[in-house]
């Protein structure tokens, strides 16, 4: 937790938030580090969950500063507004209790997602998962986020890798194609003005080439 807070940059006064905060450790961690000089919340899905988060941060003297609420990775713009938080650092489900891959993959595109709708723009988003290509893929479908590093740890026997993304506040492929439509749009109505006009000569260079009666005989 230690590591993964000081990869995300997160300095004393900034804003963090763990979308599944688990026993509370990063929010807690983080409070350790730069005790009440800064907003250290992490939130849950399950209140069960939620409740023994905070009843590990009193037991260690931190409920002070490391908060805690129940919501849903998946829908964090539902509470907080764009722009909320500095850094997200978290620990999502890694597929080992979740079984199947199509569940995993809702849960990971449906968090990267809602991150990037709460995120101040070029925050960093820093988190540890097993399934290192899935991840991969869902980021460039998203275009959300840009991969600033890439880091394989051991755990037991486990080699997870710690994703560190910077949000880019919009997915800048489609940004920068809706920018090419708008330029070559104009172009392409003047072509079809042109295309017309064309037509309308072609259509008078045929009637003037098309053969004529002469002397009242049929043609």
């Amino acid at each position: 937790a230690y590591c993964m807070i000081r990869m995300s940059g997160l300095i004393s006064g900034g804003s963090l938030l763990d979308p599944f905060c688990g026993g509370g450790t990063i929010p807690m961690e983080a409070a350790c580090i730069f005790g009440s000089n800064g907003k250290f919340l992490g939130v849950d899905k399950s209140e069960a969950v939620v409740k023994g988060a905070q009843a590990n941060a009193e037991a260690s003297g931190l409920s002070h500063a490391a908060k805690f609420q129940a919501l849903n990775a998946r829908a964090l713009e539902r509470i907080f507004d764009s722009g909320s938080f500095d850094v997200v650092v978290t620990n999502p489900p890694w597929g080992i209790r979740v079984g199947k891959d199509a569940e995993l993959e809702k849960i990971y595109k449906g968090f990267l997602y809602s991150c990037a709708k709460v995120m101040k723009v070029g925050g960093r988003l820093v988190f540890i998962v097993q399934r290192c290509e899935m991840v991969l893929e869902i980021i460039r479908k998203t275009g959300h986020f840009n991969v600033l590093e890439m880091c394989a740890v051991k755990t037991g026997d486990l080699v997870p890798t710690i994703f560190v993304l910077e949000n880019l506040g919009k997915d800048q492929v489609r940004e920068s194609l809706k920018q090419q439509v708008r330029k070559l749009t104009p172009l392409i109505s003047i072509s079809k003005s042109n295309h017309s006009k064309v037509e309308e000569v072609s259509t008078v260079v045929g009637e003037e080439d098309e053969p004529q009666p002469q002397d009242g005989s049929e043609p």
